[in-house]
This record gives structure tokens, C-alpha cells and sequence, in this order.
């Protein structure tokens, strides 16, 4: 059972350290890099405001729709 405790303790050191050494490795990305994934960004960002300002725009399209009002109340599972 001592050696089942050792190796636990050892697997959460080892990813503890993992971990802790992970913001490290994000910080490697540079300003530039940053700076063009922001333009990037916002670019798409343009395209799909554009997109939806077109789509709100479009007069909504009803087709086969002739009735205007009911002349009973509906209930449930009534067709």
C-alpha cells in the first residue's frame, strides 16, 4: 500500500509541475502575433456585422400562409 502512495504523490508532483510550468509556455507568443490575430479578428468581425445587417435587412419570406384568424380556440393536440 506505501508504493501505491508513493506513485500518487509522484503523478500530482508531476502534474502539478506541468501546471505550473504551462503559463510559461503561453507567454511565448510575441506582440506582433497577438496584434495580427486582433486584426484578424476584427475583420471577421466586420463580415459577419455586415452579414447580419443584410439579413436583417431581408423582408422575412411567408409562403403557403392564407389564414388570418381562427374561429375556435385551439387546444392542445387539436389540428
Amino acid at each position: 500500500m506505501n508504493s501505491l502512495k508513493k506513485k500518487v504523490v509522484a503523478v500530482i508532483t508531476g502534474l502539478t509541475l506541468v501546471a505550473m510550468m504551462a503559463p510559461g509556455v503561453a507567454s511565448a507568443v510575441t506582440a506582433a502575433e497577438l496584434q495580427a490575430k486582433i486584426d484578424a479578428l476584427l475583420a471577421q468581425l466586420a463580415t459577419l456585422q455586415s452579414q447580419l445587417a443584410t439579413l436583417e435587412g431581408a423582408a422575412p419570406a411567408v409562403t403557403g400562409c392564407t389564414i388570418t384568424s381562427f374561429d375556435r380556440n385551439l387546444k392542445l393536440g387539436m389540428m
